[in-house]
């Protein structure tokens, strides 16, 4: 009988480790993630998209009409600041060309993008709460935000500002190694 108890026991603790909390997004199909980075504290917002679907990944630095606009007006009161540019049209399509507009940074495969989720779910992804913030006032423009989108429509976000779920340097690794990329997201 004892013996019994201790291999009962041995089963138990190896079958302990697959155990995982189950969570809504198990049975779903991930169509893309964006990793966004507020700067400039409210002008700009630099999001790297990694597309599994197109299998591409991308940067872009969104802005609002306000910072377009307010770009033009500076270029209208001061041309001889932007003497590269002809005229305002041109000076539109430079604005065009590096805000609002996704630049390609890196392909992947169709592998290396099945096994980089396989890993950020074996290591808990989907287990990260909602936000991550600190209650300290610190005003350097830091904070940044993970969002899962699934094909279903699904989408599963975290917040963070200087603080961060214990697994969440693996998960970082897991970023750059996959996608062969020297920053995981736009920076």
């Amino acid at each position: 009988m004892k013996k019994f108890l201790m291999l009962m026991l041995f089963l138990a603790v190896l079958y302990l480790p697959s155990c995982k909390e189950k969570t809504p997004y198990d049975d779903k199909t991930i169509s893309k993630i964006e990793v966004e980075h507020q700067t400039s504290f409210i002008f700009t917002q630099q999001i790297r998209t990694f597309d599994f679907s197109t299998l591409e990944v991308t940067d872009t630095e969104y802005v609002d009409e306000n910072f377009i606009e307010s770009k033009k007006k500076a270029y209208l009161s001061h041309p001889e600041y932007y003497k590269e540019y002809e005229n305002l049209e041109t000076f539109e399509a430079y604005l065009s060309s590096i805000y609002n507009t996704p630049i390609l940074v890196s392909t992947f495969t169709q592998e290396s993008g099945d096994a980089f989720i396989e890993k950020v779910v074996s290591l808990g992804i989907y287990t990260w709460k909602d936000s991550y913030d600190t209650k300290d006032t610190i005003f350097d423009a830091s904070g940044f935000s993970i969002k899962i989108y699934f094909t279903d429509d699904t989408i599963k976000s975290t917040h963070f500002f200087f603080k961060y779920p214990s697994n969440f340097e693996a998960i970082k690794k897991a970023f750059i190694q996959y996608f062969n990329l020297n920053y995981w997201w736009h920076g």
